[in-house]
């Protein structure tokens, strides 16, 4: 049926249409009179297409599109190959001309490398160069890695005059682009190709620490590239090569990798490629050395001072790359989140989500992004959000540490409801290091997350011993360099739920001694959450030998309060109950105890609720409310549910609610799940049956 309209045309109008099937990322009317040469004849076939309904204006800009794709499709089915090429050939020539207007679009430097890559021959490589860095200026990632891709395979023997990059140049901004877009399996088979048959000291040891990088991300067994202690002698010979590219890349991935053993050393090192190499440097490659420095500083437990290198790449960035500031932004929220300021993280996210826009155009920034937001719910207490940022988190593709980092705090959530099966789950996604691997390596960080996880699963099941050998776990796991960030929050948690008033378990006693030696190190940092724990760490060991006060606990709990930490918060007003019950003064208890519990159940913390009803129950407090076994739902869980007893699709209920219909998805799936019911229909019965929601 479409064949027989289109064949009711003119030749003219055919003619036209063949050539806007072939070009059609750049319809204007200017573009194809160029190209379709027809001369007077033209403005006559436009007409006729149009009018005809083939060819309509396109809403997005002031060019034409074709009304339906079918009829694309339809007039690209009668090209033969030798047409079709032709007609690649005359986009070519056309869009060669407009090379050198400044005010070109970059979408023309793209569609003119397209063309040229379907004709082949000469201008194909210097045309996808051009692509290339002009895929850096946009918002599609995809694009950016096609086109990089296509000008390293493209490599001629001599580069042409006016290609200023080099091969090895050009090879690590593809590197950068499958990074951005999770091609990690791309470039290992990449990386190994190139080192196959490598034998020049510097360009291998290069490709042999960007495979290291990769490998490590991947969670693939990997060893030191270079151990410390040939570092002396290894930068010796390195600074004997002229600087370039190679150069700095090599300094900012061995600082990458001795950070925790030699801090001194790698600060120097990526001082020196800021300060003195940035001219020789692609705007990513600083990035990451803006990066490292950043995290250096937080491992020496100044996050404030990370916060302030992070300022300072943005700015830089903002004068010499726009293109990478929303990835200086996500690393600033990076370093934000580690100084404990949500409200700064949360309020710069907000900004850079609504610019991000997509998962497809920024992958690596969209999922790092919403861990990010995930992150800052969960301290402040908004657990709901938290999963949906984990679900929209999971729209864009990623695995490596990444995924390590998404299941550490899955993990952490679903023990903290009182989803033990959720969180054991998350906790087996977390690979451990293969055996003999040394310490100091990427590997114990997911050892780290992996010991985390299991100290809230055992205080969320009550197993004070567990909750103590988790934490001595944790304790063994720091070395110099580590950030005191974990071991303060190691600490705090094992005394919380791992040490009991009055005399302690075996195990608590050694966590009790590790504890004290905490308290009497060094003073913290000024940033507020540092300083607040060691304050805690010490009221709990006063608990321990039953000389804590009612006061010390009221005041960390208005001091997690004013930093918006409600889970902490409870569990001070929990502290400072007992101490009340214990001194006599019940009134005072029962208000805090109902404190604690009002809390508990915002948040949907069903084991930390169970535990301040059973301690208000030794203490014999009552008057406040005590909870009703629930089936363990989420408040936006029971929202979704009480939409399904209103009969709505997941479209419908995803409208109403301002979210994806995958996210809706997901919630119906962990709804039938809790409930333990076969679908959503019977889902909907036992709501009615039980009175769950107020639908119906």
């Amino acid at each position: 049926m479409l064949r027989a309209r289109l064949d009711r045309l003119s030749p003219p109008a055919r003619h036209l249409l063949a050539a806007a099937a072939v070009g059609e990322g750049l319809l204007a009317p200017s573009h194809l009179r160029a190209v379709t040469r027809l001369g007077a004849a033209f403005d006559r076939a436009l007409d006729e297409v149009r009018t005809s309904g083939v060819l309509v204006r396109d809403p997005q800009g002031d060019g034409l599109r074709f009304h339906h794709a079918l009829l694309k499709d339809a007039v690209d089915r009668d090209l033969l190959g030798e047409d079709r090429r032709r007609w690649h050939q005359a986009w070519a020539s056309h869009l060669d001309q407009l090379a050198g207007d400044e005010s070109q679009d970059l979408r023309v430097v793209i569609e003119r490398a397209r063309h040229h890559d379907a004709v082949g021959g000469a201008g194909a490589f210097e045309a996808a160069i051009a692509a290339a860095e002009a895929a850096e200026l946009t918002q599609d990632e995809h694009a950016r890695r096609h086109w990089w891709h296509r000008a390293f395979t493209g490599w001629p023997d001599d580069a042409p005059p006016g290609v200023e990059l080099t091969r090895d140049a050009v090879l690590s901004r593809l590197y950068a682009a499958l990074w951005s877009v999770g091609d990690m399996d791309v470039i290992d088979d990449l990386l190994k190709r190139e080192l196959a048959d490598e034998n020049e000291w510097l360009r291998s040891l290069w490709l042999r620490l960007l495979l290291w990088r990769e490998r490590r991300a991947q969670q693939a067994e990997f060893t030191r590239v270079v151990d410390p202690s040939e570092a002396e002698k290894t930068l010796a010979r390195l600074r004997s090569y002229e600087s370039d590219l190679k150069v700095a890349s090599v300094m900012v991935h061995l600082a990458d990798e001795w950070i925790q053993d030699l801090p001194d050393l790698t600060e120097a090192m990526l001082h020196e490629v800021i300060d003195q190499l940035a001219p020789v440097c692609d705007p990513l490659l600083l990035a990451d050395a803006w990066d490292l420095l950043a995290w250096l500083q937080c491992c020496r437990g100044d996050p404030d001072a990370a916060v302030r290198v992070s300022e300072e790449h943005v700015a830089w960035m903002e004068r010499h790359h726009p293109a990478g500031v929303l990835d200086a932004r996500c690393r600033l929220v990076v370093s934000l989140a580690n100084a404990e300021r949500p409200d700064e993280a949360l309020a710069l996210l907000e900004r850079t989500v609504a610019e991000t826009r997509h998962p497809h155009l920024h992958p690596h920034l969209w999922v790092v992004q919403h861990m990010l937001r995930a992150v800052m719910h969960l301290l402040v207490g908004a657990w709901d959000d938290m999963a949906e940022d984990l679900d929209r988190a999971r729209e864009g593709a990623f695995g490596g540490d990444i995924e390590s980092w998404w299941n550490a705090l899955s993990g952490i959530r679903s023990a903290r409801t009182g989803d033990i099966a959720a969180a054991r789950s998350c906790l087996d996604a977390i690979p451990q290091a293969p055996p003999g691997t040394p310490p100091g390596l990427r590997w114990s960080r997911e050892a780290i997350q992996r010991t985390f996880i299991e100290t809230e699963i055992a205080a969320a099941e009550g197993d004070r011993a567990g909750v103590c050998r988790a934490v001595s776990r944790t304790i063994a796991l720091q070395h110099d360099g580590e950030p005191s960030n974990d071991l303060y929050e190691a600490f705090v948690s094992g005394l919380r739920s791992g040490v009991r008033r009055g005399e302690p378990d075996p195990e608590a006693r050694v966590l009790v001694a590790q504890a004290a030696t905490v308290v009497d190190g060094p003073a913290p940092d000024a940033n507020p959450v540092l300083a607040l724990r060691p304050v805690e760490i010490a009221e709990h060991l006063r608990r321990v030998g039953d000389r804590d006060t009612v006061a010390g606990w009221s005041d960390i709990a208005a001091r997690w309060s004013r930093c918006h930490r409600p889970y902490d918060a409870a569990h001070a007003y929990l502290f400072a109950a007992e101490c009340a019950a214990r001194d006599g003064d019940r009134p005072r208890a029962r208000e805090l105890f109902a404190g604690a519990h009002g809390i508990s159940k915002q948040l949907g913390a069903d084991p930390l609720r169970e535990r301040i009803e059973a301690a208000a129950r030794r203490s014999r407090i009552t008057g406040f409310e005590t909870s009703v076994p629930a089936p363990g739902l989420t408040a936006r869980e029971t929202e979704v549910l009480g939409l399904l007893v209103d009969g709505l699709s997941n479209g419908a209920i995803a409208e109403q609610l301002v979210m994806s219909p995958k996210t809706v998805s997901v919630h119906v799936s962990h709804i039938i799940a809790k409930l333990g019911v076969a679908n959503r229909t019977e889902a909907t019965a036992r709501a009615l049956r039980d009175g769950l929601t107020t639908g119906g």
